[in-house]
């Protein structure tokens, strides 16, 4: 490959060379920049790209100035670093300000967010779904207005768009500059009057500053004291000409900001009174400034020349008029003072320090004496102008001067410097950590707000070699690492992977080793089970619930550095301390039609999508040999076929053979070799070859007070096809009121349903301990057999006539309001309770639908007496379980009165495990939303107390959310309108008690057509108040 050099202008041809002169003329620069230069060594290339340059940014329909604005935003978009810093100095030729290429910065930064769903402020204190932005005059600056708790730190963060119910979204990533906490969120310290904040820029810590420039000199009318329309006034007390201050415009590029004008100023000084003399420039406006918008003034100074004497100092003068109507000198106004004394004056900085930024806090200094440094402020010692009122009004500025003062008496002193920028600005307090030697020092700060701490540097090591490393490495996260985590290093390629974190001394830092990234999800981490039976987990009296805790690795951060032991992934040891047996799991699968993939060992001990066991016999007996550690506890599932994301065909494992933490089987690694006994799949045993069972049955008729025994009762089902005709015939041969009867040959696999009666009378089956015949329209009691286990005989425990076997073991009862999306689900639908109770396997209960008002009902039980248990709804369709759309996925709203935990990120429903022998009700649930309360409720906490109503997202596609807090029972009509108002389609249009409501529109009107793309309202009328949200549906 042929690498071009840059042409040396001297070197350079003719022809280059009246190129590169017009190039320096028609750019105003005094140099060749080494981009022309390389193109040099092609002259026609040369040739033909300036005069397309200079073709496109002459002046035409866009002034010049805006097409350098133009080709600067596009180049930042494109990261040429080059062009960003020779557009940038061509546009300050052209009148670029500073604050211009803020704004610039800042509308590009959005711009290249894409915002094309709106603004929002969500996270922390702002919640999910957050508040959407605005931005009224198309600036790309958005803004929103919050009520918020007085004296308080309110926590936040911007996304490019609204947010979905699981936290998902194009969040901004917050610098740690100005971060806090595990969220990495913004904050404000809100104070006890309405606060305006400063515009920031999105994923930065940098502020777009309001400013009010007074001079940036680049007019020459602002650098005279002389003639018309000069901007500045000479004074000064002596007639010496060894007295002077002499301005001009410096455009030199060697010796200007930014490459834009500054003003020079050449100054003498005679020391003709007893504390010595002065010079200096004023500038009296013609009315009034208010800068109360504003907390410093600044200005740049660069120093060319020291005085030849010491005490020689500079002041920065305001004029106010507050108490004046008119003003021609400084002795019809108040002069305010800013000393720049001792070691503080610029005048003696180094020329080689360069341009150096000063700023002047608007505000009084707090005393009236002479000299108080200007870091305080503005000081009146009442040495010239009028008392007033002795006030600094700075609303009220009607001008300012610069004073050179020496102090020496007879002394005269000579000296140069260049000044740029007079403006006030708008520059927030930012508070922060201000020690230098602590781990969170933020240079930016300038209040220290008590968050110093000190870190300690944490190097982690694990020892891949029992497994094969992801091709894209090995992380350390989760825990109070994230999602996302760390990526580790194999430096020297031994399968020993490390990283080192700096971490906050006294912290306890949780976290797992992960052979993947993250790929937007939780999966991929080590098992937990060695940490377990290893004792280097976390413990579950860490967690308020033992649900939280996901048996992380952990370290309480010392005070110095370590470096931690290495260990084997998923074990607390070495692989060389580590004893390593052979396991082999087998898994019957004759019960059922075994998935063309196979069967699959998955679950927590080995991740999804599991692995695949083999069945080398075609047996349909399906095994698999796995290396694990002597002591490691295994907790796992059968599946039939993969199950990526873990979702699939699992087994349901029955409860004698769960670990009692979920639903999984389990085992603790012996010290020799394993061949676990074959089970069958979602049994606890090997599978049983069907065979016939004489089932004997027990009826308590004690308690039916209109049983007399003249007629005795009998059982049948489906075993003979509902006929009542050919029962089973029951008899209490001992006169107890047990009635005893029994049906041969019940096939072992039969599903077997049945019900009691006497006479003409038939019992209901309480619907805790029955299942829904659809053809009978009833309930009716299902009858285990395959509790037979292999025995001829199965004989029942008595039963009451009517009632359910006594049982006060917690159980609850779901009722979930699908009607508002039940149209919008696939044929074959299942719908699933499912939470920690199953270990979010996706189907821990299924709902049926009894009545068909799609009213979705179902009892859980074998739950744990005063456990916390969190759930969902959602769709299942063969095995796929439709996560992820409101649609589909029943939960809360996050952080609504009616979300379990709304300290999470999850939006779960729960409950507290009561024993009782009737199940727990709570409540008929809407879809996606809260428990409609009665005026009575127990709870008040629960009960709104005004109407709110929102709709997230906005714009919309392809649904959106209508969510509204009722204070009261009323009439409700939620109806959805276009720009017309004609009414599209109607949600809502019933009563409705106390709570909190949600529904979901897919854009369709009320005969199923979609809407086309616009602006739409929703109305919501509730009693005799109406409430509209405007939304937009965009395709």
């Amino acid at each position: 490959m042929t690498i071009f050099k840059p042409i040396d202008e001297k070197k350079a041809s003719s022809r280059v060379k009246k190129l590169f002169k017009r190039i320096k003329k028609e750019r105003k620069i005094n140099f060749i920049p080494n981009f022309w230069k390389t193109i040099a060594n092609d002259p026609d290339t040369l040739e033909r790209t300036w005069e397309s340059l200079n073709q496109i940014m002459k002046k035409g329909a866009l002034d010049t100035l805006t097409k350098e604005l133009i080709y600067i935003a596009v180049s930042m978009t494109n990261s040429c670093e080059y062009c960003i810093r020779s557009h940038s100095a061509s546009a300050k030729k052209k009148g670029m300000t500073d604050k211009m290429l803020k704004e610039l910065i800042a509308v590009v930064g959005m711009a290249n967010e894409t915002v094309t769903n709106g603004v929002w402020l969500a996270g922390g204190d702002a919640g999910n779904p957050g508040f959407e932005m605005t931005d009224s005059d198309g600036d790309m600056i958005y803004s929103v207005t919050l009520s918020v708790p007085q004296n308080a730190r309110y926590h936040y963060k911007f996304v490019n768009g609204p947010i979905d119910q699981w936290w998902g979204g194009a969040w901004e990533s917050v610098p740690e500059a100005c971060a806090v906490g595990e969220g990495s969120d913004r904050y404000v310290d809100v104070e006890a009057e309405d606060m305006v904040l400063i515009p920031v820029v999105f994923g930065t810590c940098d502020f777009i500053e309001p400013t009010y420039v007074i001079n940036d000199f680049n007019e020459l009318l602002d650098v005279l004291d002389e003639g018309d329309g000069a901007f500045w006034e000479e004074y000064d007390e002596t007639l010496s000409d060894l007295n002077f201050s002499a301005l001009s415009q410096i455009t030199d590029p060697d010796y200007t900001y930014d490459d834009t004008p500054v003003m020079g100023w050449n100054y003498g000084v005679v020391g003709t009174f007893s504390w010595g003399g002065y010079t200096a420039q004023l500038s009296l406006f013609d009315q009034a400034v208010d800068l109360s918008d504003y907390n410093y003034i600044s200005f740049k100074l660069r120093n060319l020349s020291e005085p030849q004497i010491g005490g020689v100092f500079f002041r920065f003068v305001l004029f106010d008029v507050s108490n004046t109507t008119s003003w021609s000198s400084r002795d019809d106004v108040e002069v305010w003072f800013s000393f720049f004394e001792g070691a503080q004056s610029p005048l003696y900085n180094d020329p080689a320090d360069g341009w150096v930024e000063y700023r002047i806090p608007l505000e009084w200094s707090g005393t009236s004496a002479p000299g108080t440094s200007y870091t305080l402020g503005f000081t009146n010692p009442g040495w010239v102008g009028v008392p007033g009122n002795q006030t600094f009004d700075s609303d009220q500025i009607g001008g300012i001067a610069i004073e050179v003062v020496s102090t020496t008496q007879g002394a005269v002193t000579q000296g140069e410097f260049l000044i740029e920028d007079i403006q006030a600005v708008f520059s927030p307090t930012i508070s922060g950590c201000t020690d230098v030697d602590a781990c969170n020092y933020n240079p930016d700060a300038d209040v220290d707000d008590g968050s110093c701490y000190d870190c300690s540097n944490i190097t982690f090591r694990v020892d891949m070699s029992n497994e094969t490393a992801h091709s894209q490495g090995v992380y350390m996260a989760g825990g109070t690492l994230g999602q996302e985590g760390y990526l580790m290093e194999d430096a020297d390629g031994d399968d020993i992977w490390e990283t080192t974190l700096q971490l906050k001394v006294g912290d306890t830092t949780r976290y797992k080793f992960r052979n993947q990234p993250a790929f937007n999800s939780w999966n991929g981490f080590e098992p937990s089970g060695g940490l377990i039976s290893g004792g280097c987990s976390a413990p579950d009296d860490w967690f308020n619930n033992p649900s939280d805790n996901y048996d992380d690795r952990f370290i309480i951060v010392p005070n110095v550095d370590i470096a931690l032991p290495t260990v084997c992934y998923g074990s607390c040891v070495s692989c060389d301390e580590e004893n390593r047996v052979n396991v082999t799991f087998s898994v019957d699968m004759s019960d059922v039609e075994t998935n063309p993939a196979g069967a699959h060992i998955s679950g927590e001990a080995f991740p999804e999508p599991g692995l695949t066991m083999a069945d080398p016999d075609g047996d349909d007996v399906w095994t698999i040999t796995v290396e694990k550690s002597v002591g490691e506890l295994l907790r796992y599932k059968f599946a039939n076929g993969p199950v990526p994301n873990w979702q699939g065909d699992w087994e349901e494992v029955p409860l004698q053979c769960q670990h009692a933490d979920n639903t999984d089987r389990w085992l603790i690694v012996g010290e020799t070799d394993m061949e676990l006994e074959t089970v069958c799949f979602s049994r606890c045993t090997g599978c049983v070859e069907d065979y016939p069972v004489d089932v004997t049955f027990n009826l308590d008729m004690s308690n039916v007070s209109s049983f007399d025994g003249s007629q005795a009762p009998f059982v049948f089902g489906s075993y003979n096809d509902w006929d009542p005709s050919i029962p089973t015939q029951m008899l209490d041969s001992d006169g107890d009121n047990i009635y005893t009867g029994t049906a041969e040959g019940l096939m072992f696999y039969d599903s077997v349903t049945v019900l009691f009666a006497y006479g003409d009378n038939f019992e209901t089956v309480p619907q805790e301990c029955g299942v829904y015949d659809t053809e009978l329209s009833m309930y009716v009691r299902p009858l285990n057999i395959t509790d037979a286990d292999g025995e001829a005989t199965l004989i029942l425990e008595p039963v009451e006539y009517g009632a359910c076997p006594l049982d006060d073991s917690p159980k609850v009862l779901f009722q979930v309001d699908a009607s508002s999306v039940i149209d919008l689900w696939p044929e074959g639908f299942d719908l699933c309770a499912t939470g920690s109770f199953d270990a979010w396997s996706g189907c821990g209960l299924s709902l049926s639908d009894p009545e068909g008002d799609n009213i979705f009902t179902g009892i859980l039980t074998g739950l744990e007496e005063g456990t916390n248990y969190e759930y969902k709804f959602v769709v299942n369709v063969g095995g796929n379980y439709l996560w992820d759309d409101p649609n589909t996925e029943s939960g809360p709203p996050i952080g609504s009165a009616c979300d379990f935990n709304p300290e999470d990120a999850y939006g779960n429903y729960g409950f507290t495990a009561v024993a009782g022998t009737e199940p727990q009700d709570l409540g008929l649930q809407p879809w996606n939303g809260c428990v409609a309360l009665s005026n009575d409720v127990s709870d008040k906490s629960l009960v709104p107390s005004k109407f709110t109503c929102k709709a997230y997202p906005n714009p919309f596609n392809p649904h959106v959310t209508i969510y509204y807090e009722l204070d009261k029972n009323e009439f409700v009509d939620v109806s959805i309108f276009n720009v017309l108002g004609q009414r599209v389609k109607t949600l809502v249009n019933t009563t409705q008690n106390v709570g909190m409501y949600s529904y979901n529109w897919n854009g369709l009107d009320a005969s199923g057509v979609e809407i086309n793309s616009g602006i739409y309202f929703a109305i919501i009328q509730h009693g005799s108040s109406k409430d509209i949200l405007k939304i937009t549906y965009l395709k």
